[in-house]
Order: structure tokens, then C-alpha cells, then sequence
């Protein structure tokens, strides 16, 4: 049994050298590609992990403030950083809270950001937490540092960020 397979592996290298190197070649050429497409996979699926803990750490939130819970912006930051798992800086968060009274004057939008020289935010993020009976919508931004290459470019921002955002909408009790 052991004597075969190393006939095998021996009649598999011969075949391999034996062919002037063209598989060899072929190899070199298209194992970039192959690891490139494995890496940009991988980044994407941590990217949709990120997402989801920004999304479900907005929907927790967004129930304490709904139920009066929350009424401070502190309390609203610590909030998010308990809910908040290990894929996400939690300092990093930028939350835009604001209250509407009417349907028609509610914008769920996502903000144009700003950047300064040094590529950081300097938008200013509104904390009104209304009053009972308040149309909410609740914006938890976080901007993913996407690693880039020659062959391709992930970020959607201009300092080389993901620009992730989960937005709820509710009325406060």
C-alpha cells in the first residue's frame, strides 16, 4: 500500500517536471489571482460580520431610547459599546440621532461626511431624544478601514473607508 502510493507521488513530480515546466509556469501565473480572490472574499465576509454587529447593536439601542431608557448621549455611547463586539471600534462610532414630528419632514438620508486634512470626520451629529410620541431615526455610521490593492479597491470612502450605516426608525413611548 505505501509502495504505491510513493509510485504515485514519484509518477505525479516526473509528470510535473517532465512537461518543460509549462505547469510550473501556469502555476506562477495563476496563483496570484487565486490568492488575491481568496482575500478579497475573506475582507468582504469580515465587512457583512461588521455589519451585522452595527445592525444589531442599532436595533438594541434603538429599543432602550424608544422605551425612554436612554436619555443622554452618554448613556447612549455606553449602550453602544455593550452591544458592540470585537470587529468594531467602539470610539470610532458616530451616531446621528434626531426627532421628528411629522412623517413628511422625517429624512432617513445617509449624511454626505466631511473630512478635514488629516482624512477624519468633522461632521457635528445631532442627540435630540424627543419627547414621547417622537418620530426617531436613529443613524449608527462606522467607517471600515478596507485594506486595497493594484488590482482592486474596496473603500467607498475617499480616505480608504467602508462607510457602514444601520438606520432605525421608530416612535419613542
Amino acid at each position: 500500500m505505501i509502495k504505491s502510493w510513493k509510485r504515485s507521488l514519484a509518477k505525479a513530480l516526473a509528470d510535473f517536471r517532465g512537461d518543460g515546466g509549462a505547469a510550473a509556469v501556469e502555476f506562477a501565473v495563476l496563483s496570484p489571482l487565486f490568492i488575491a480572490l481568496i482575500f478579497v472574499a475573506t475582507l468582504v465576509g469580515i465587512v457583512f460580520m461588521a455589519k451585522s454587529e452595527l445592525d444589531y447593536a442599532t436595533e438594541r439601542v434603538s429599543r432602550l431610547v424608544m422605551t425612554r431608557q436612554v436619555t443622554t448621549a452618554a448613556a447612549l455611547q455606553t449602550q453602544l459599546c455593550n452591544y458592540i463586539g470585537g470587529i468594531i471600534n467602539c470610539s470610532s462610532l458616530m451616531v446621528n440621532l434626531t426627532s421628528y414630528t411629522s412623517l413628511a419632514s422625517m429624512s432617513t438620508s445617509t449624511p454626505t461626511l466631511t473630512y478635514n486634512a488629516g482624512g477624519n470626520v468633522t461632521n457635528t451629529w445631532n442627540t435630540q431624544f424627543g419627547s414621547a410620541g417622537s418620530i426617531m431615526v436613529l443613524q449608527i455610521m462606522y467607517q471600515y478601514p478596507m485594506v486595497s490593492g493594484m488590482m482592486f479597491n474596496l473603500a467607498s470612502q475617499a480616505n480608504g473607508s467602508d462607510l457602514l450605516i444601520s438606520t432605525a426608525v421608530f416612535v419613542n413611548e
